[in-house]
């Protein structure tokens, strides 16, 4: 049985999209008041965000066989990995593509 993130990414985009939002309208609101706002602010923080959602996306793939946590910086073992992305278990050696399915080592096929 593989264990999974609680939180699913769903909830993740929707948040990141709302805080950007709310971050829009703060400044825009600002602005009609009065206050300068540069674009620059309001760019770095919706690019924050941008960022964070992009590290987030990556936490939480285990091995589809031993359900080992695999490591989220990956050092490729193969072009296909390399070119393709993916992983290869630490644990049983299983190969795992980029959004978390066996491959089958005969072919290019999943499992």
């Amino acid at each position: 049985m593989t264990t999974r993130s609680t939180i699913p990414m769903r909830n993740i985009i929707l948040a990141a999209i709302g805080a950007a939002a709310a971050v829009t309208v703060v400044a825009v609101a600002m602005d009609l008041v009065g206050f300068p706002v540069s674009g620059a602010a309001i760019g770095g923080a919706v690019g924050g965000l941008v960022g964070v959602l992009m590290v987030a996306g990556g936490v939480g793939k285990h091995c589809p066989r031993c359900a080992a946590a695999l490591p989220q910086f990956r050092a490729p073992r193969s072009f296909r990995q390399a070119f393709y992305g993916g992983w290869s278990c630490s644990s049983c050696g299983c190969e795992v593509d980029r959004s978390g399915k066996e491959i089958s080592r005969d072919s290019a096929t999943r499992v």
